[in-house]
């Protein structure tokens, strides 16, 4: 007799599932919530880089002190969030 047509084998095999889709479910809602908050912190970090740099850069740029600016933007770049800086004009 196969172990899974007994009453016992069906309600461990139902127990099983049931567990089975209850951690998927909850992994997955995990997953989303990590995935949200991780990208909430990335925007908040990258509006306060790009909040400090609007206000540093344009003296910088006024008065020409290359190596000033230069330490300026590595020290933005090494958050770890930041692989670049572009410097556009804003009327194009």
């Amino acid at each position: 007799m196969s172990f899974f047509k007994t009453t016992g084998g069906r309600l461990i095999l139902f127990f099983v599932f049931v567990i089975s889709i209850a951690l998927c479910l909850f992994g997955g809602y995990s997953y989303y919530q990590a995935y949200q908050n991780k990208n909430i912190q990335i925007e908040q970090e990258l509006g306060d880089i790009g909040g400090r740099l609007q206000t540093s850069l344009p003296s910088l740029l006024w008065k020409v002190e290359m190596e000033q600016m230069q330490k300026v933007l590595t020290s933005e770049v090494k958050s770890g969030m930041v692989f670049a800086v572009i410097v556009t004009d804003e009327r194009e």
